[in-house]
């Protein structure tokens, strides 16, 4: 990790994230999706893909 220059004083900047998706039997109604992120990122809708989404991962 210290090659790639993602390790920096035992600290990696990340994303933790968790889905759920619902499958629905009657194909004619959507299946549902809802993600959830270790830290609030501040957007209106769900956004795994904006610095905001990420924090830290202290190593010890």
């Amino acid at each position: 990790m210290k090659d790639l220059d993602v390790l920096k004083e035992k600290r990696i900047e990340a994303g933790l994230y968790r889905g759920f998706c619902s499958n629905l039997p009657d194909e004619n109604i959507e299946t549902g999706f809802k993600g959830i992120s270790w830290v609030s990122p501040n957007s209106e809708q769900p956004d795994f893909h904006i610095p905001s989404s990420f924090g830290a991962l202290c190593l010890e």
